[in-house]
């Protein structure tokens, strides 16, 4: 962006340089040559959301167009389900019981299946230039130019009907790592109290019965299985990230539908190159893109989906005005 920059600088500081030394101003200079005389504004609409932009020519057969697109926010659900798991050995047999525990002592049941709300964040910078390299024909055009946006295009974080089920997860392990590894006989729960032995490795029992819940995602390259744990604060976070520099390619088709010819319809196509697939990363730091296969269920078929799209297909509807 810095070298972007750099360079309309010193091209306006030659054309300023070219005009003086040869006594014509800068502005008659753009009049003779077809350099920004002329500015439209537009508004666009497709997959990269809703824009404006403006648009200038720069030759008699270039045109540059500078703007922002912003994605209006939408909503995409997924749904996990929560697994036991012992030793890194999935079970599936005593979670009607660890529920029903987990009610007895908190008051909230424990849903099997957690949602998580997808986001998408698709804000865009872009500087395009549109080439018209038919003479006789000005309805056609090349694009080329790049696109600057967040790395971070999307997130995924799991509803608030979901945090009393993810909070009595992460307690429920809790118990579990406590009644399973303390040794009770010489270990008080609080202060100089100690569990009944009985007591003690009768729950002890019970746990390692039940095994820790999580969220079997699916499993890693080496074959253990990956189950995502929550954060501290209850929360399961996915968020999808591509490169901030976007390059685009592609072309489009348009037309004055005025017969002052001020306003102008044009319909664009093309891909952006955002870095290849999408990096899905977890909240403890797993990419479900590079170290995760084998991904369970629906939300398999939708991380397969999201990961498949190497390149961000554009298809833009844009009407602009002539304002001088």
């Amino acid at each position: 962006m810095k070298k972007i920059i750099l360079s309309t600088i010193i091209l306006c500081g030659s054309l300023l340089s070219f005009g003086q030394n040869n006594k014509v101003s800068f502005v008659d200079y753009c009049k003779k040559n077809n350099i920004f005389n002329h500015l439209e504004a537009g508004l666009t609409l497709g997959t990269t959301g809703i824009g404006i932009d403006l648009g200038a020519p720069i030759t008699d057969w270039v045109k540059m167009r500078m703007g922002i697109s912003y994605f209006p926010q939408a909503t995409f659900p997924f749904d996990f389900n929560l697994t036991q798991y012992s030793d890194g050995v999935v079970t599936e047999d005593n979670f009607d019981h660890v529920s029903e525990m987990m009610e007895k002592i908190t008051g909230y049941e424990i849903d099997k299946m957690v949602r998580i709300d997808g986001k998408p964040n698709l804000f865009n910078f872009k500087m395009l230039f549109d080439v018209y390299p038919f003479k006789n024909n000005r309805h056609w055009h090349f694009t080329a130019g790049f696109f600057l946006g967040p790395k971070r295009i999307a997130k995924g974080i799991n509803t608030m009907n979901e945090m009393t089920s993810l909070m009595s997860l992460n307690l429920y392990n809790r118990m579990y790592d406590y009644f399973t590894t303390t040794d009770f006989f010489d270990t008080p729960i609080y202060g100089d109290i100690y569990l009944d032995p009985e007591v003690a490795d009768m729950l002890k029992q019970t746990f390692e019965e039940y095994g820790r819940l999580g969220i079997h995602v699916g499993d890693f390259r080496d074959g253990q299985p990956y189950i995502m744990q929550p954060d501290k604060h209850g929360m399961v976070t996915v968020n999808a990230y591509v490169n901030v520099f976007r390059p685009y390619l592609g072309f489009g088709y348009g037309g004055a539908i005025s017969k002052d010819k001020r306003w102008n319809v044009a319909v664009d196509a093309g891909v952006m190159f955002w870095g290849g697939s999408p990096n899905l990363v977890t909240h403890d730091g797993v990419s479900l893109t590079h170290d995760v296969v084998d991904i369970k269920g629906k939300v398999g078929d939708k991380v397969d989906l999201i990961t498949s799209i190497k390149v961000y297909p554009v298809l833009d509807f844009r009407i602009s005005y002539t304002i001088f």
